[in-house]
């Protein structure tokens, strides 16, 4: 909803009580040090929760709107400067992106330039600018909380050029945030759209089995504390996130409580994205050398696959026991 309007004399007397009745708390007197606060409102040579002043000026609980933007613009129309308390790592992104997704999808109205925006662009930024992405030239960041409506699982994708432009279809990397917030996959997983609209129903089963035969070159990561046996659970009885936890090929579990520091996350992503890039080497030098052989040649199945990937199709198809 809406921050109610106040003047700027309420918002000062709201930097009064906040002084007077919490600032020693024990609730309030570290809030500098809570990894959640990630702005501050700077009066003088005081400083101040954003959030925490526009409550105590308005009456709205802080669950009812949004930090970053949305706080930092209604406090800068009034008068007040707010800056960056501190620069969020990756991992801390991460965890802010888990610790206040939940509530926003159920509180806040989803358009706007607010605290969730805000968290997916900064991850893009920290990820795009990241030894481990540059040297993948390649690979391309996109990140999503919804379009029109928020999403049930938000989630950050690294698509090759080379494999798909989209997250509908083709295989790529993706961070998959679990719908209860507790912890997020790193996955090397497929496009699940193009495959429900083609497939329907029986979507999860084929892209279960697609997962097999392409998990078959990448044993290697078990090595690594990847999970290969395809099984995730993203706390969702939705039917997109059963999709998405049928298209998994390897996967990584990071708890929300348990996040790892930036050198592991980026180290795991470059393994991810090592074995994304030699799928994609090894698919496309396959699929050249079928389309160069002077050997008459039969298209089976969909052409945005068949183009796409000869030998995993006809591997698939064998698997089955031939065309029914």
């Amino acid at each position: 909803m809406a921050i109610p309007i106040v003047d700027e004399n309420a918002i000062r007397q709201a930097l009064d009580e906040f002084d007077h009745t919490l600032r020693a708390s024990p609730e309030w007197s570290s809030w500098e040090d809570n990894k959640a606060q990630a702005w501050v409102l700077v009066v003088g040579e005081k400083r101040y929760p954003p959030k925490k002043i526009i409550s105590i000026a308005t009456g709205a609980p802080v669950s009812s709107f949004s930090g970053g933007p949305e706080s930092n613009d209604y406090l800068a129309e009034r008068g007040f400067t707010v800056t960056r308390l501190r620069d969020t790592s990756l991992s801390e992104t991460l965890q802010l992106i888990l610790q206040k997704y939940g509530s926003a999808r159920q509180q806040l109205a989803f358009g706007g330039h607010h605290e969730i925006k805000e968290l997916f662009t900064q991850a893009r930024k920290l990820f795009t600018a990241s030894p481990t992405v540059t040297s993948h030239p390649h690979v391309h960041v996109v990140t999503s909380y919804g379009k029109g409506n928020w999403a049930t699982i938000p989630w950050i994708s690294f698509l090759d050029d080379r494999e798909t432009r989209s997250t509908q279809t083709g295989t790529y990397v993706v961070y998959l945030f679990k719908e209860d917030g507790q912890g997020c996959y790193l996955k090397l997983a497929q496009g699940v759209t193009a495959a429900e609209k083609e497939f329907g129903v029986k979507a999860p089963e084929i892209l279960t089995d697609q997962a097999a035969v392409i998990r078959a070159s990448c044993g290697h990561l078990s090595d690594v504390g990847f999970d290969l046996s395809g099984v995730t659970s993203l706390a969702t009885t939705q039917r997109l996130g059963k999709l998405y936890e049928a298209s998994t090929i390897a996967s990584k579990y990071y708890a929300a409580d348990a996040m790892p520091g930036d050198d592991v996350l980026l180290a795991d992503l470059e393994r991810l994205l090592a074995a994304y890039d030699h799928y994609i080497k090894n698919t496309k030098g396959s699929a050249a050398a079928a389309l160069s052989d002077e050997r008459p040649l039969a298209l089976i199945g969909p052409t945005q696959l068949t183009g796409r990937d000869l030998d995993r199709i006809s591997e698939f198809i064998n698997s089955r026991g031939g065309v029914v």
